[in-house]
């Protein structure tokens, strides 16, 4: 059928630079999860084949009620692979409005954390039809391992295939907004491209084979929005599809020092936050330690996302 379509732009940024990183999850614990296009392509179509054994098929709907965090992005393509749609889920949603947020989004199966399978659990016994729940802990590994890592077969995909957003956060209850892929990917998603940084937009999959094979003027890219937010997710796919890479916090809290110390080591260009909540303490802290306490010369970017930013953060930031 022609056109783009999200699965068909990572697989194909996957045969292009299948060793370069895709993928990195940074906790202050220690932990980290590092994956290449390739490794990350393996396990996203693993789990695809695991939701396709519980009838997960082209425009079924699949929760996502996760942190940020590689399952995050496994879920999100693999309910693309499989022509179906993933739905964002708040994770600090409690029964009663998970219990609406199901059925409203009409969701066929759920990915969600050990410390949240309880509520999900309960959330989707209220629904008249069966909802798989997917619990990202060793069961998930276990899962995985018993599912083929090469691309399910569902035949051609489509550019008109669905992506949707549950928005929350704004007024009355989270309502579903659905775009075209191909429509959201050229107007969030990176494929418009960026004249003033030499890159152009993308008309079809040779030059997304281009882009990704070309490298990226601004390599890495920091979310430090949830995923689980519109923004977060965009900005990380928009590393992941253009071939470059995309930097998560796994921790619930916010710790600036720590998001510094990640932007320094990891050396990403790209940082995104959203308002206040994270510009103000970051530069804040930024103050306290001094300018030569991290070494942030990578970043030429710093966005910020929904809620803006005072003028004295941004000035501290500016500064």
């Amino acid at each position: 059928m022609g056109g783009l379509n999200f699965a068909d732009i990572f697989e194909t940024v996957v045969a292009t630079v299948p060793d370069q990183p895709a993928l990195v999850v940074r906790s202050s614990d220690g932990d980290e999860v590092r994956l290449s296009f390739a490794e990350l392509d393996a396990r996203a179509n693993r789990l695809a084949h695991a939701l396709a054994s519980h009838g997960i098929g082209r425009g079924d709907h699949v929760g996502c009620h996760l942190h940020d965090g590689n399952q995050y992005v496994e879920a999100t393509l693999a309910a693309f692979k499989l022509r179906a749609v993933p739905v964002n889920v708040n994770f600090r949603y409690v029964d009663d409005e998970l219990t609406y947020l199901f059925d409203n989004a009409d969701l066929k199966a759920v990915v969600t954390e050990p410390h949240l399978e309880d509520r999900a659990l309960r959330a989707a016994a209220t629904l008249d039809w069966p909802c798989p729940v997917v619990t990202a802990d060793e069961r998930y590994e276990a899962l995985l391992a018993d599912h083929p890592e090469h691309v399910p077969e569902v035949g051609e995909r489509s550019p008109d295939d669905l992506y949707g957003l549950w928005t929350g956060g704004t007024t009355g209850m989270p309502k579903g907004v659905m775009w075209r892929h191909e429509d959201i990917y050229l107007a969030a998603v990176g494929g418009i491209g960026n004249p003033g940084l030499g890159i152009e937009t993308i008309a079809d999959l040779d030059d997304v084979a281009a882009r990704a094979a070309g490298g990226n003027p601004v390599p890495g890219t920091l979310v430090l929005c949830p995923l689980m937010h519109g923004g977060g997710w965009w900005l990380a796919f928009s590393a992941i599809l253009s071939g470059s890479f995309a930097v998560v916090i796994r921790d619930l809290g916010f710790d600036p020092a720590f998001a510094l110390q990640v932007m320094a080591e990891e050396r990403v260009s790209i940082v995104m936050t959203i308002g206040d909540a994270y510009g103000r303490p970051l530069a804040e802290h930024l103050e306290s330690v001094g300018p030569d306490a991290y070494d942030l010369s990578s970043v030429a970017i710093y966005g910020s996302g929904a809620p803006s930013c005072r003028p004295r953060s941004r000035r501290r930031w500016l500064g």
